[in-house]
């Protein structure tokens, strides 16, 4: 978890305080405490370091949350994400997700491309961020 967290810092800080919201580390691992346990989680390591992870909840029948998906700085080229999409597909075939939720910062403009890129509709907004969603009916690729 003190990997997951460190990269949280490093990647969430600024765009969790330019919406306006707290972003500290004693809450943010405890709130890691609370979500990890219920999710599936995915770690990427390059040159034995966290390069990147997705952890995702389910929510009800065919329905799951990405809590959290995030890649190091350092690591921002093809293949680690890559390696994340696959993961994300695995789960999905494995868990039978037929639909994907996430919440974004209109903050974070690097994840709300990914969204729009792997093909998510917003499905609410407000001040500060956007939901989204993406259902899922078939086979699906590791660009979604």
């Amino acid at each position: 978890m003190e990997e997951i967290l460190a990269l949280d810092m490093l990647t969430l800080r600024a765009h969790t305080l330019a919406a306006g919201q707290v972003f500290d580390e004693v809450s943010h691992r405890a709130a890691l405490k609370r979500v990890l346990p219920k999710s599936k989680l995915v770690k990427v390591f390059r040159k034995e370091r966290l390069a990147g992870y997705v952890y995702l909840w389910p929510k009800g029948d065919g329905l799951w949350f990405v809590g959290g998906f995030a890649v190091h700085p350092g690591f921002r080229f093809g293949n680690v994400l890559r390696a994340l999409l696959r993961a994300v597909e695995g789960l999905v075939i494995s868990e039978n997700i037929r639909e994907l939720q996430s919440h974004v910062y209109k903050t974070n403009a690097r994840s709300l491309a990914l969204h729009r890129r792997l093909g998510y509709e917003v499905v609410d907004e407000n001040e500060k961020g956007y939901a989204f969603s993406l259902k899922l009916a078939g086979e699906i690729s590791a660009g979604f």
